[in-house]
């Protein structure tokens, strides 16, 4: 059920990359110019959702992610904003966030998405190291990660984020300091860092199996994470997400609605979809989904259980932690958690009889640690 103070956002997911990175599994096309078709599919979703988020149409955020959103042309990315804002109302002050990646910034198209509406950059860095951007097969290299970190810096937008990818294989301490530096320079309002994940079917899992790289190092990726943390505290970075860390006033307020449980429609191939009772989650396929839009929705309607469990899993990934009554559980169920909690490292968790959250170290840990506390 949505309630009143709730945010709403709507994400459209563009697919389009120009090439595969090695370690990514979510959907994607390459090698594809014209998205005139797609395109018209989003814009014919927008409109046949417009009855999702009920009587109240108001929305906070809009996010475009991908994929590779900076992909698109002025035109293609105006027709969709437009149409967002035909159907739905768009909050004053929404957030309006465009993820790019470096080889496509200019300060001719910053300064145009800038005048179109968008407010927020997630600028997708990953590394300013060329021997780490080549093993994961991204289109830029450390000169053009700067060149577009300093275009956007000079930028009329105050709000944006960098993405950097920590614990990676062949990365010492020393490189990720010295991409740490950089981003000292630059001093981003908002940070989203993520550990390497290996996952199955990608290039990176491919050459892992195959004995031509080496696998993750649980070791490396503890020592990254924990340094990043102390890095981020001395800056003055509140670490208010497990991946996340931002200054002040500048959190993700789109991303936000998946840790708080609040609704938002998705838009494109694979995109998913929350209503406050249902998950809804597109075609992951590009030429299914132009053909059908909404009529490719899959659905699942959540058990109360789903919902307490969801809240475990994504209250335990902000540093706020779980307020226990919020779960609204019987007097049974806190028992068991209360069992489950015993069972997790006491060095790895903080809780007393109102709150649970991680320590940092638990942190490394937190999709474990639900998963042992779920009901």
């Amino acid at each position: 059920m949505i309630g009143p103070k709730q945010e709403r956002g709507v994400y459209i997911h563009v697919p389009f990359c120009q090439q595969a990175c090695s370690y990514c599994n979510f959907y994607f096309v390459t090698g594809q110019r014209d998205h005139t078709d797609f395109i018209t599919a989003a814009i014919r979703e927008i409109k046949e959702s417009s009855e999702f988020f009920g009587e109240d149409r108001i929305i906070h955020s809009i996010y475009f992610g991908g994929g590779t959103p900076s992909r698109l042309t002025l035109k293609e990315l105006e027709s969709i904003l437009n149409q967002v804002h035909s159907i739905f109302t768009v909050s004053t002050d929404a957030e309006i966030t465009l993820e790019a990646n470096p080889e496509d910034i200019t300060k001719d198209i910053v300064n145009a998405w800038f005048n179109l509406g968008v407010n927020r950059i997630s600028l997708g860095i990953q590394s300013f190291n060329d021997k780490l951007l080549a093993l994961m097969r991204r289109a830029h290299d450390g000169k053009e990660a700067l060149h577009a970190a300093s275009i956007i810096k000079q930028s009329s937008f105050r709000n944006f984020s960098f993405d950097l990818i920590i614990g990676q294989i062949h990365q010492d301490l020393e490189m990720l300091n010295q991409d740490l530096r950089y981003l000292e320079s630059f001093k981003p309002p908002h940070l989203s860092t993520y550990l390497l994940t290996v996952e199955e079917k990608t290039h990176l899992h491919k050459e892992i199996q195959r004995k031509r790289l080496p696998d993750v190092a649980d070791r490396t990726q503890e020592e990254h994470y924990l340094h990043l943390m102390k890095w981020a505290q001395e800056w003055k970075y509140t670490h208010y997400e497990t991946s996340s860390f931002t200054l002040d006033g500048y959190h993700a307020r789109h991303n936000a609605n998946y840790w708080n449980h609040s609704p938002y429609l998705g838009i494109g191939p694979s995109a998913h979809s929350f209503d406050g009772k249902k998950r809804y989650w597109n075609s992951r396929n590009l030429n299914e989904y132009i053909a059908s839009a909404t009529a490719s929705r899959k659905e699942e309607c959540l058990s109360r259980i789903d919902f307490i469990n969801e809240k475990i899993m994504l209250g335990l990934r902000q540093s706020k932690g779980i307020v226990i009554d919020h779960l609204g559980l019987s007097e049974i169920e806190r028992r068991a958690l209360d069992k489950s909690l015993q069972a997790v490292n006491p060095l790895h968790i903080e809780y007393d009889s109102r709150n649970i959250r991680l320590s940092n170290e638990g942190k490394l840990y937190a999709d474990g640690i639900a998963s042992t506390l779920f009901l």
